[in-house]
């Protein structure tokens, strides 16, 4: 068994290393579409991209949508 500090920190056996139990791993979702984005849900809104205060997290291609509609 490889001893390593992923291994020590979420035991063995787990081959994505504690993703999904980890809340420093739990990404945010787009509020608008529901796709995962790049964004971890603890990382604080001011170092965050496509973010809508009052509505939520955007994913690029959703925030592209909304405020850079392609000109006629």
């Amino acid at each position: 068994m490889k001893n390593d500090k992923l291994n020590d920190l979420y035991g063995p056996g787990d081959d994505n290393y504690g993703r999904d139990k980890s809340p420093l791993l739990i990404m945010d979702d787009c509020v608008y579409c529901g796709k995962e984005t790049k964004y971890p849900k603890h990382m604080d809104i001011d170092f965050r991209m496509h973010y809508v205060e009052g509505a939520g997290q955007l994913c690029e291609k959703c925030y592209d949508e909304i405020y850079n509609p392609p000109r006629a």
